[in-house]
């Protein structure tokens, strides 16, 4: 995905609906090192403006995070990448789990099978999940936001999204392969 005007739209009708479900969200990606306001929406579902009702995965912001969010206001966590995620292709899965009462424990990030330590937004709970439906978007062309680049390149390999919870510890990747 070019950061422009490069995506894929899902429609609704074959997209997975992931509202009020445990989910996992995984895929492989090269993701670029942003300046400035920029982002790549990786994955988008929902509407923007109702609260908890929105699914948003993307990159941005100076330094470059990678974003989770349910909702346009708190209910959100990021991870700040560092110089070993840019340019390199790394295994990302996102696992949601409603049952859980804790930010920490109902919302994972695995990089390469190693779950991540995340921050969390003041205030976020994300127990609550999201109503998120309708079309999913692939690299942008989500409303009302859209890719902000200088021309930095996303590259995103087999997307997977599962209403279920598939990784509760950490797991194994093969590199070499792209093998989970």
């Amino acid at each position: 995905f070019d950061g422009k005007d490069d995506y894929i739209e899902i429609p609704s009708n074959i997209a997975p609906q992931l509202a009020n479900s445990d989910f996992t969200i995984e895929f492989w990606a090269k993701v670029p090192q942003v300046t400035g306001a920029e982002r790549f929406y990786i994955y988008a579902q929902g509407d923007y403006y109702v609260e908890n009702n929105n699914i948003q995965i993307y990159v941005g912001y100076n330094p470059t995070r990678l974003w989770f969010n349910f909702s346009r206001f708190d209910d959100y966590f990021d991870l700040t990448l560092t110089n070993e995620h840019f340019n390199n292709l790394k295994h990302y899965a996102f696992v949601y789990d409603k049952s859980k009462t804790s930010n920490q424990d109902t919302i994972k990030l695995y990089i390469d099978g190693i779950q991540q330590t995340l921050n969390f937004a003041s205030g976020a709970i994300m127990n609550d999940g999201t109503t998120a439906s309708g079309p999913v978007y692939l690299g942008g062309g989500w409303t009302p936001s859209t890719n902000v680049s200088n021309g930095e390149i996303l590259e995103l390999k087999h997307l997977r999204v599962y209403n279920s919870v598939k990784y509760t510890n950490n797991f194994d990747v093969d590199l070499s392969n792209y093998i989970i």
